[in-house]
């Protein structure tokens, strides 16, 4: 089963207390596979072991399996570039388009 690796956990802090900024990011985004959050933190804190941190979350990546770039333009960047990395150029990637309300599926390829 493909995984979709949602970049970085969308969170917004609404009367003191970090809520979810998509509640339905889940429930729309596991019509492509099983969802995994890479960063679940509302900052990216620690900018310095990023590319790690991705390496090691990254590691069984495949050409099966989606990105979901959402949340820090840095971990976006750091997640794509492992992912590349990890199937020789190739990406599939989930863009929401707002006017249909649901996930579709976008392939990234440098060949």
């Amino acid at each position: 089963m493909s995984k979709v690796y949602v970049v970085h956990r969308p969170l917004v802090k609404r009367n003191q207390e970090w809520v979810e900024k998509f509640p339905h990011l889940e429930a729309l985004a596991s019509e492509f596979g099983e969802v995994e959050y890479l960063l679940t933190e509302p900052h990216v804190a620690d900018r310095g072991p990023l590319i790690r941190t991705m390496q090691n979350k990254l590691k069984d990546f495949t050409e099966d399996d989606y990105l979901l770039p959402v949340g820090s333009p840095l971990a976006i960047m750091a997640a794509t570039m492992v992912a590349a990395r990890m199937t020789h150029g190739y990406v599939r990637a989930l863009d929401y388009d707002k006017w249909a309300q649901r996930y579709f599926e976008t392939e990234l390829d440098d060949g």
